[in-house]
């Protein structure tokens, strides 16, 4: 027997396909078209959704949206791809209805649109919660790290950046020199304006170039960096990308559906500041406060006595406190809430002294009490023992206790939330790397690698039917 045979290419057919016969009804592109048509561009704050009166018609924003979205969905994000993909692919021809925009303008539109993007990908939560998808008001919070456009050999530390200032200093002289030079040579005036613009040129690019050494040095000297990447300073030298810089992607998941309920990015190279701020904005989207797991990279107790003011519950564990001097530990030392003090374990007690400049509330013993201790050596090394409390201590061990005593909460922290960074990084990202420099291209990515995920998720877990009943088409 042979094998299996094609159509003859050059068999005309009476009744060609439509386009739509050949996109399968749970294709992705179907809910991206949907869902896309259900919304007010112009509310959410797209530029261009009025069209204009005059010269050639323009791309609607809602085609190029879907563009957008059909591309990360898929793992294609760069402009000249997703033009190819107007050309090539099925789904993208039916999606667009064979429009074909070139590169430059498909990637003007990312960039133009920071706010609408990511207005709409924060306008999907509140479209799931309405619809019933987000009920169980439990979210995972977690922080990872994508690289940045630049790489490592853009940081550089004081030293260097000083250096680098001077000789961009020394440069910018060197033009104004020229351009006073230029002024002189009256004789050769067309030659001379030709020479006197370029200059102008190359020194307003230098200056430019200074300015953004001048806010790495500031950086580094004010936040104690070792190093700023010069070609994209709001970018930061992230440890867990072994030094290279990046960004501090932050998620809130819905523990149930695994949706994403909030997104950002921020330059923190740890996870400590931005537990209130993920929570106030998930527990915003679903219209109440939620449940809150996190890890304890998260233990922030001014943030979790927010929370707490809030209504919002929190199970996060104590970070754990190091005891590099062999001393007795703090959890020997117990805390009387009556009388406000401590009691060490000889019974001896230590009393509230102040706050220091952080906030934290010394307890201290009696220089006479410590003096002739037996067990002093192994207690301090000083006169005295100190303990410090924080002064949010009460709100930290109920979410310590919180995240110890229930079980499935905990369980469901990494399981939930590692799923979408999984995806996001994998198979939307490309290997977790940006393409748009700075922060708020970051957030426009991370807003459309969200947003493709999300409507992937529903499709999934729904089906085509539920989401075309669901934005009443």
């Amino acid at each position: 027997m042979g094998f299996l045979g094609g159509e003859n290419r050059q068999q005309p057919v009476l009744l060609p396909q439509s386009l739509a016969e050949l996109v399968p009804e749970e294709s992705v592109a179907r809910v991206i078209d949907l869902w896309v048509d259900s919304l007010n561009m112009a509310e959410l704050g797209f530029v261009g959704t009025e069209p204009s009166k005059r010269g050639r018609p323009a791309y609607s924003p809602a085609d190029l949206l879907k563009l957008y979205l059909w591309g990360y969905a898929n793992g294609v994000r760069t402009s000249r791809k997703l033009e190819a993909a107007c050309h090539l692919h099925v789904e993208c021809m039916w999606l667009l209805g064979r429009l074909a925009p070139d590169h430059k303008t498909i990637c003007n539109f990312r960039r133009a649109n920071a706010q609408g993007i990511t207005q709409a990908a924060a306008a999907f939560a509140q479209f799931a919660r309405g619809q019933g998808v987000l009920r169980s008001k439990v979210v995972a919070v977690d922080g990872t790290k994508v690289r940045a456009v630049s790489s490592s050999r853009w940081l550089a530390g004081e030293a260097k950046l000083k250096e680098m200032a001077q000789r961009n200093i020394e440069e910018v002289q060197a033009y104004l020199r020229a351009l006073d030079e230029a002024d002189v040579a009256e004789d050769a005036m067309a030659q001379a304006n030709a020479s006197k613009q370029a200059t102008r040129r190359a020194l307003d690019k230098l200056r430019a170039e200074g300015a953004r050494i001048d806010e790495c040095l500031q950086q580094v000297l004010a936040e104690k960096r070792i190093a700023a990447v010069t070609s994209e300073p709001q970018a930061r030298a992230m440890k867990s990308l072994r030094g290279a810089p990046g960004y501090n992607v932050q998620a809130a998941v819905d523990t149930n559906t695994h949706l994403v309920v909030h997104q950002d990015v921020c330059t923190d190279a740890n996870d400590s500041n931005q537990l209130a701020v993920v929570v106030s904005a998930a527990s915003a989207a679903l219209g109440e406060p939620v449940t809150v797991v996190a890890d304890s990279g998260y233990t922030n107790g001014h943030h979790i006595q927010r929370l707490h003011e809030q209504g919002v519950e929190v199970a996060v564990p104590a970070r754990a406190k190091t005891n590099t001097r062999g001393l007795l530990p703090h959890s020997d030392f117990t805390y009387q809430r009556e009388r406000d003090c401590f009691v060490c374990p000889q019974g001896k007690v230590l009393e509230f002294v102040k706050s220091n400049k952080g906030g934290m509330r010394v307890y201290t013993a009696k220089p006479s009490d410590c003096g002739g201790c037996a067990i002093k050596d192994a207690c301090t090394h000083g006169k005295q023992r100190h303990i410090t409390r924080h002064p949010h201590q009460d709100a930290m061990d109920k979410a310590h206790h919180r995240w110890q005593t229930d079980h499935t909460l905990r369980r469901s922290r990494g399981s939930t939330v590692e799923h979408f960074w999984g995806t996001l990084k994998t198979q939307i990202l490309g290997g977790g790397k940006l393409l748009l420099k700075g922060l708020q291209g970051a957030r426009i990515e991370i807003a459309l690698g969200t947003l493709a995920y999300n409507l992937k998720r529903t499709l999934k877990l729904k089906g085509n039917l539920w989401f075309r009943e669901a934005v009443g088409a």
